[in-house]
């Protein structure tokens, strides 16, 4: 099994960090929420037996995307309020 650790950033449609909002994900091997940080960052750590995982992201309930993570990636979604 290998760590994968990943970032995901929040940013409104100015490209503005959403801080202090719960950020969940979603795949076959985790479950997982946290809260933003003061710029819209928030990071994870899961376990795989493979070099990656497909993750599914929610924030406000509402599905922002679909993403192929590998250990290390960074990504960022927008939310417009």
């Amino acid at each position: 099994m290998s760590d994968i650790n990943y970032s995901i950033r929040i940013v409104n449609e100015n490209g503005d960090g959403i801080s202090h909002e719960e950020v969940s994900v979603l795949s076959t091997l985790t479950n997982d929420s946290d809260f933003t940080d003061g710029d819209g960052w928030v990071t994870f750590e899961n376990s795989s037996m493979f070099d990656g995982i497909r993750i599914k992201v929610y924030f406000k309930g509402e599905l922002l995307g679909e993403e192929w993570i590998e250990d290390g990636d960074t990504f960022s979604f927008t939310y417009n309020y």
